[in-house]
């Protein structure tokens, strides 16, 4: 337990610790208890009769060491951003596909073009192509994840692209060259 003891002058005149000193305002006691004990509550009396405001501080618990960046904790896992995924086709073929955003916002627009049958998605051409196969959207697979940088996330996708060799996309993202392929195998 840390306790200072200063004067209304600013003075430290009693010490006992050395961390909390420098946090300590003039006339003011600090101590470290997460319970406070009646010989405690007796020690702060006697200290307000003398003119010397106490302040008890428990233990920091470990909810308020995780808040002390300012931000809430929130009671669910927020969805991965800067994700390379993966969706697989009941027909067993796959799509690999990267985005900055949360991944389950990106899936909800692979659905809404597979939903509208335009061409704003590869797996909408390939549910055009085939109507009686059904896209596994919901079953994704996060292949990578906090991929900010534009073009590392690229390049990660072209690799996976190369090494699962899917069926429905496009393009194959960015080149890789063929003598790399042969360490990018799984």
């Amino acid at each position: 337990m840390e306790a200072s003891v200063h004067n209304h002058e600013g003075k430290n005149t009693q010490s006992s610790g050395d961390s909390g000193d420098r946090y300590l305002q003039p006339g003011k006691v600090m101590q470290s208890n997460r319970y406070m004990q009646s010989g405690r509550v007796k020690q702060s009396y006697k200290y307000m009769q003398s003119g010397i405001d106490t302040i008890f501080s428990g233990s920091p618990t470990l909810r308020t060491i995780l808040q002390a960046n300012g931000r809430n904790l929130s009671s669910s896992m927020q969805p991965p951003k800067g994700v390379i995924y993966k969706i697989i086709c009941e027909c067993g073929v796959s799509y690999i596909g990267e985005t900055s955003h949360p991944v389950d916002t990106h899936i909800i627009e692979h659905k809404s073009s597979t939903a509208k049958a335009d061409s704003k998605s590869a797996l909408s051409d390939h549910q055009q192509k085939f109507p009686s196969h059904r896209i596994k959207s919901d079953e994704f697979q996060v292949l990578s994840t906090k991929n900010q940088d534009f073009t590392k996330r690229k390049l990660l996708e072209a690799i996976e692209i190369c090494r699962h060799k899917p069926f429905i996309n496009r393009d194959q993202g960015y080149y890789i060259p063929l003598a790399y392929e042969e360490l990018i195998k799984p």
